[in-house]
């Protein structure tokens, strides 16, 4: 099976283009000495002189030796005509080198002069840097094109980079970062995180933007309503809300329209905290309106008026009680649904039973609600009142009131009996108990209106208790409001009608003295009563009032508030109009993601610039995020022309995000912390998919290397972090300049050995793909950055059947081996699987259908047992075991010699081997492995050419102690017995 082809295979396919795979003339100096001295054996040497002996030239060769030339030279002790053959030799160097290059000239001039192909030039890196302001400076431009320099490369060039664009640098602070995360995909809780960790840690793992990968708080959302029909000081209170629906988005779960009342929490103001109370266990929806209904008994405290310092929240309820109710679990689905619920209009319904804290008066003065007091004075006639009020109810437009009054002393025998006498000798004053009656009226805008008992009868029977009056038609057009105060709206008054003679006080002494002297005159005559004086004992107090919210109403005295995650935002009712309704509940969470930025030490209008760093490495389908910016009372979403650049596309790659914020972004938005402006980055779908940052930061400039005439080569495409110095010329406006991270993007000068290998490969598949060797080279050629590339014809990712006409193209980018997170998992971002897919497209046939994904990882996890030889220190020995564990099974995230195996087998036996051979292992318990999190019970793991093995991060390894395992259950060759657990076959 093919493993595909990486950057290393290229060059030594392409072998026999280099200069030293062949040489014309190899020989090195020494060997040229024993040749020329060999040679000197064989050429015969004539002398000049008759009769001498002939001879061959190696006399004239015999000190051409390296080590005896060495010790002559440092003498100058050589003979000339050595000399003269040493200084050919020497510039013979010149053409051997010259002929040795003879392939590497051939093909230069080849693909220069005759193909005409052009080198590829070199790519400048960038980097990105982050000044510092000096003192007193608020904010100053840095100009496009300044210089930065960068210390000097290893021939002593300057490094130096120039600014991109004008960039302005500030005081800005990042305060903190906030998410919500919803996943609606799955109907799971939403998830609000109020202090999102921006710590990437040692290892540098990043936090997700929108919180999809941790587990956050349940998010807190609402509604809420402020009104002083919610003072409800004591008694047993009632209160109802009701929620007149409109209308709902058709494609929502109809099943969600029996909500029950435990789905949600309502809790009003009081003094010191939110007081919760269970709403009724009757289904909160009926009929088409959403009602809310719960009682606060006598023990309950009083419903007071809303505290920033105490209740949290930064709204102007002018002092009002404020109840909210809010999802006990933020389901994402019910959210889905009670957000598309749109209403009208909003009912709120109070009832108050029993007030005991009631105001009383008289024509005489103020009475004392807590001790018995004559209600309509010590004599009193017809037209004595008594006035009855409840501070809490002259906010309130009410709707009936009802007063219970307890009568101290009333006549067992009844008015009649008693009051014998007062009318002659035998009648009464009055005919029954009910005789005695009040007329009653209710203060209503500065006005006492009446209010008769019956369409028959004015007056109301005193001593008929409770006493109920229907007042609604007096307070049908009034809002609640603290102007009731003023007015005393719903004051009380009841004032003696009947009998004529009230109670007989101005009437007693002339019966009284008729009496006494018809009893002188011998008659059977009974000394008359005293006249009956009204005593409270006591009072209670219990009334109705209603208020109506009608959208679209500009002078309501109700306020609608929408309970947001890390706040509140006041729905004024004003706004909606033209059938534009508001919804249940807040739409600021409706997205799959957001993520909330807040800034501090400027004054807009200003422009900022925020730095980027995410991790890259999600291939998921993401969305497109929109930017907004927190105003008085809503989010706005930046203009196209605020939104200066964005090199992030989008959160999807590091970058810098510059935008412009504009005068109208506050402080003071309820629905955040106040004392910091906020922006808001939102994704409306699968927010889950996008990958881990690793730090945002402001004032970020990206700057762009020089490139010189003649490009240097060196370390072009890394600058470690770092290597800024300082502007050149120096800004002085700028306090000091920070570079953390490397260069990034650049690419050198194309070396001869790079030329080759591209044009070679270019000749044979002529910039188009067909064959799977084409796929990869091409790939392989044009994005540097991919280690291996597997071409896999026939294939896509979604199937294991054979597909024809498709090609499933496998990148494995190089491993970054300072970022422990990516070991285990090489993988391309989105970007650069897209930047392929388009590559690829456009070197592909039509009809060929191209995927370009990342391999498949199969994750190994060892859980085993084991009897370690030093047991006091297992805990080391467990931790040198995983780290070794790790190695065994991806050997190539450690070392660079080892190969990425893409398909491939793995027994458990090996691993057994492997564990046992450790010099600190006695012996294995028990062992098994996981795949992906799921047991195995194969003995074999065979994987498909698309996946790799990679180790997990954290192995499942016990220490056991040796005496306590039965000897059966030792593991491991070195533990068995021929015959019994041992067989040989």
């Amino acid at each position: 099976m093919s493993q595909g082809t990486n950057q290393k295979d290229r060059i030594a396919d392409a072998r026999a283009l280099m200069p030293d795979y062949f040489r014309r003339d190899a020989r090195t100096m020494s060997e040229i000495y024993a040749e020329t001295r060999r040679l000197a054996e064989a050429v015969i040497f004539y002398p000049d002189e008759a009769g001498s002996t002939r001879d061959n030239w190696s006399a004239f060769f015999k000190e051409l030796d390296e080590k005896v030339l060495s010790e002559n030279y440092r003498e100058g002790d050589v003979s000339p005509h050595l000399a003269l053959f040493l200084t050919f030799l020497n510039l013979y160097k010149y053409l051997q080198n010259d002929l040795n290059a003879l392939v590497s000239a051939h093909l230069d001039f080849f693909y220069r002069h005759v193909l005409g192909l052009k080198d590829i030039l070199p790519q400048a890196d960038r980097i990105y840097i982050f000044p510092e302001l000096a003192r007193n400076v608020q904010q100053f431009a840095i100009p496009a094109d300044s210089r930065i320099t960068a210390g000097k490369d290893e021939v002593g060039n300057n490094i130096l980079f120039t600014t991109e664009k004008e960039t302005v640098i500030s005081l800005v602070k990042l305060t903190g970062f906030k998410s919500v995360y919803n996943p609606k995909e799955t109907g799971q809780n939403i998830r609000s995180f109020p202090e999102s960790n921006v710590d990437p840690g040692e290892d540098k793992q990043g936090w997700h933007p929108f919180g999809a990968e941790n587990d956050g708080e349940n998010t807190t959302i609402g509604w809420a309503l402020s009104s002083p029909v919610l003072l409800l000081k004591e008694g047993t209170r009632t209160v109802s809300i009701t929620f007149s629906q409109l209308s709902t988005d058709s494609d929502i779960n109809p099943g969600y329209g029996m909500l029950t009342a435990d789905l949600f929490e309502m809790q009003f103001t009081t003094a010191g905290k939110w007081f919760s109370s269970k709403l009724n266990d009757a289904p909160v929806f009926n009929g088409g309106n959403y009602s809310f209904v719960t009682v606060l008994d006598e023990t309950a405290p009083a419903v007071s008026g809303f505290d920033p310092a105490v209740h949290g929240y930064a709204i102007n309820a002018k002092e009002w009680p404020v109840v909210r109710v809010r999802l006990r679990k933020t389901d994402a689905s019910v959210y889905q649904f009670l957000r598309s619920v749109r209403f009208g209009r909003i009912d709120m319904h109070v009832s108050c039973e029993n007030a005991a804290s009631v105001l009383l008066s008289n024509d005489y003065g103020v009475l004392d609600a807590g001790k018995a007091s004559q209600a309509f004075g010590f004599s009193p006639v017809v037209g004595s009142s008594l006035y009855i009020g409840l501070e809490e109810i002259f906010y309130k437009p009410l709707l009936s009131l009802k007063v219970n009054m307890a009568w101290k002393g009333i006549p067992e025998e009844g008015f009649p009996i008693y009051y014998e006498g007062y009318t002659g000798d035998t009648n009464s004053l009055v005919k029954s108990n009910n005789d005695f009656k009040v007329s009653a009226s209710v203060r209503s805008c500065k006005e006492w209106k009446s209010i008769a008992a019956s369409e028959n009868e004015v007056s109301f029977p005193v001593f008929q208790q409770p006493m109920e009056f229907n007042v609604a038609r007096y307070f049908e057009n009034k809002q609640s409001s603290l102007a009731g105060w003023e007015n005393e709206d719903g004051l009380l008054c009841l004032s003696i009608s009947s009998p004529d003679k009230a109670f007989g006080h101005a009437l007693f002494p002339r019966v009284l003295t008729r009496a006494s002297i018809q009893q002188a005159q011998g008659k059977d005559v009974q000394i008359p009563n005293e006249p009956y004086t009204p005593v409270m004992e006591s009072v209670r107090l219990s009334y109705t009032a209603a208020e109506c919210l009608h959208i679209g109403d500009q002078k309501a005295g109700m306020q609608f508030y929408h309970i947001e995650p890390f706040g509140i935002r006041s729905v004024l009712p004003g706004m909606f109009t033209d059938g534009n309704f508001p919804a249940l509940l807040t739409d600021s969470v409706q997205n799959s993601g957001y993520l909330y930025i807040g800034l501090k030490g400027i004054e807009p209008p200003l422009q900022i610039s925020l730095f980027f760093a995410i991790m890259e490495e999600s291939t998921a389908a993401k969305g497109t995020v929109t930017f907004s910016f927190a105003e008085l009372d809503s989010w706005k979403d930046f203009l196209p022309n605020q939104i200066l650049s964005d090199t992030t596309t989008g959160l999807q790659q590091t970058g810098i995000l510059t935008l412009q914020l504009p005068e109208t972004i506050s402080m003071h938005n309820p629905a955040m912390p106040a004392g910091q402006y906020w922006l808001r980055i939102s994704v409306q779908e699968n927010a889950a998919n996008f990958d881990r940052i690793t730090e945002i930061r402001p004032n970020a400039i990206r700057a762009k290397r020089e490139m010189e005439s003649v490009p240097v080569t060196y370390n072009l495409n890394k600058l470690p972090p770092g290597s800024v110095q300082s502007f050149l010329p120096a800004i002085r406006e700028i306090r000091k300049t920070e570079q953390p991270y490397p260069s990034f993007s650049g690419r050198p000068d194309e070396t001869n050995q790079a030329r080759f290998v591209r044009i070679s490969e270019m000749l044979r598949h002529k910039n188009k793909a067909v064959t799977a060797w084409d796929f990869e080279h091409l790939v392989l050629e044009n994005f540097p950055e991919i280690y291996k590339v597997k071409c896999i014809r026939h294939s896509s990712s979604g199937s294991d059947r054979v597909q024809p006409g498709h090609v499933h193209i496998i990148v494995i980018p190089r491993i970054m081996h300072a970022e422990r997170r990516r070991l285990f998992r090489p993988v391309a971002g989105q970007n650069l699987l897209n930047s392929i897919d388009r590559f690829v497209d456009s070197v592909k046939s039509p009809q060929v259908q191209a995927e370009v994904t990342n391999a498949a990882f199969v994750e190994i996890k060892i859980v085993a047992q084991i009897s370690f030889r030093h047991r006091m220190e297992a805990g080391f020995y467990i931790n040198k075991l995983q780290k070794e564990l790790e190695d065994f099974l991806s050997p190539w995230a450690f070392r660079e010699d080892m190969e990425v195996q893409l398909g491939s087998k793995l027994h458990l036996s090996s691993v057994i081997s492997f564990i046992e051979t450790r010099e600190y292992i006695n012996f294995i318990d028990r062992i098994s492995w996981e795949k992906n999190g799921e047991t195995v019970r194969d003995q074999e793991i065979i994987l498909d050419q698309k996946s790799v093995v990679v180790s997990s991060g954290k192995h499942e390894l016990k220490s056991v102690i040796a005496e306590t395992v039965p000897y059966q259950n030792y593991r491991g060759i070195g533990q068995m017995l021929i015959d019994i657990n041992f067989e040989v076959q």
